[in-house]
Parts: structure tokens; sequence; C-alpha cells
């Protein structure tokens, strides 16, 4: 397994400190996570008011989180990728799509026959964000999928990104996404303490929550009972790459 030196020092110190007891936050597991403290947005007019489901996954290494919109039949989905915290300056992530495929990550159109428009892009005020406009036929729907990584690692000899994140967005049936709404929809996308003011108490990641609890949010992210109309079946997705200063990857 992939790991970090960094990591191991950070236990030694932890055992030096207090035994062998690890501290709640580092335990991997999952969280809730209250609105004003949620990272990834977005800051459309089809979802004025709505607060979306949140789930967040973390580890020594790394941190996830889903959003999930559902509002008089538009729905959004998106994820968000980044290393636990910044200085972890040794630890990419290993993304492997990009807006022709990003779209089989989702439960809800990988499970129906599309068709794709070619991928454009649009610089905005988070990042270089690539998107497709997606048909389902058998909805009379159309989707916008969009995907977008930022802040490569200098160090790391493949270059890979820091962040990550990808989402949909769908209005509701019938209703068809021209240009405006595409721009509304990919210069909505928003991550709080990147491109939008946190507001919330703090950033740091809290203990994971009780288990049955956890059961519960690992199942919102997945959309297990929804009957594959929600979530990604893979969540959380195994993008932590650790590398040495050299710039290749460590393995213990």
């Amino acid at each position: 397994m992939l790991i970090r030196f960094h990591v191991f020092l950070a236990a030694a110190v932890v055992m030096a400190l207090g035994g062998c007891a690890t501290p709640p936050t580092n335990i991997e597991g999952y969280r809730t996570i209250g609105e004003e403290a949620g990272l990834p947005l977005l800051r459309i007019g089809a979802f004025d008011g709505v607060a979306p489901a949140r789930s967040q996954f973390a580890d020594l290494l790394i941190r996830e989180e889903y959003a999930r919109y559902d509002a008089d039949g538009a729905r959004a989905e998106l994820f968000y990728v980044t290393p636990r915290h910044e200085n972890l300056e040794y630890v990419a992530l290993n993304h492997r799509y990009d807006s022709s495929n990003i779209a089989t990550k989702f439960n809800y159109l990988n499970s129906r026959q599309t068709t794709s428009t070619k991928g454009v892009g649009i610089r905005t005020d988070l990042a270089d964000i690539w998107y497709r406009i997606l048909t389902l036929p058998s909805e009379d729907r159309q989707c916008v999928v969009f995907n977008t990584e930022w802040d490569p690692h200098g160090e790391d000899a493949l270059l890979r990104p820091d962040k990550v994140l990808f989402g949909y967005y769908c209005p509701p049936a019938g209703h068809k996404l021209d240009k405006a709404a595409v721009i509304e929809t990919i210069e909505g996308i928003k991550v709080r303490d990147v491109n939008l003011r946190f507001t919330g108490d703090s950033l740091a990641i809290g203990a994971p929550a009780a288990p049955d609890v956890q059961r519960r949010l690992l199942a919102l992210a997945r959309g297990d009972g929804s009957g594959g109309l929600w979530g990604a079946a893979d969540f959380p997705f195994d993008m932590a790459a650790p590398y040495g200063p050299s710039g290749a990857d460590r393995w213990d």
C-alpha cells in the first residue's frame, strides 16, 4: 500500500504523547457535516434556498465530500476530493476521469442510455472546468456533467492535482439546457474557502459519527436503497497518491 513517511511520523508523535491512543479526528470514517461547513456547492437559481444532503469521509490522507441537491424535479450531485489538510504536501490525487467518462461514476447517469456533446472548457473563478451535455431520451431530459482538477503538485513527477471536483446538474424533465443555463451552472460551482468565503466554525475535520450514523452517511453517498437514482457505488474513491520528495511514488 502506498504510504507517506509523514504519516508514520504523525503516528509516532501520537503514541509518544498519548500512548497507543489515536485522536478521534484521525480515525477513518464518515462524518456528518452542517451546511455552513460543507465545502462543495452549486449556487444556481434552481436551488435557491435549498440545502443539499451531505456526507463526508476522511482518513489520515484524504478528505472527500458528497453533496446532493433535489428540488422540484431538478437534481444535482457533486463530489469534492482533497488531501486531508494542506500540510500533506506529498499527497497528490489520482484522478483518472475526464468529461468523456465522468458520468459513469454516477449511478443515475451510468444506468441510463445517453448521448453526449463534445467536451467544452470554461475558465471560472474556481478552475478550468470541462463539461458535456448529456441527453437522456427515455426521460426527456438533459443534464450537464462537469469535471475539474487544480493545484498540481510541482514535485510530483506526474504533476497530479491537489483538488478534484466533479458532478452534474439536470433541470426538470422536459426542460432543455440552453447556453445561458449551462454557463450559470458551471459558474455556480463553488467550493468554500476556495472561491467562496468559508463562514463555518472550523475547517478542521471532526470525529466520525456513531456507527449507525456512519452507515447512513455511506448509504447516502453510494445511493444505497435509491434504486440507482443517486450516489456513486465506489465512494469513497481511491485517489490518495503519496509520493517522495523526488517525485516517485512511495511504497511500504
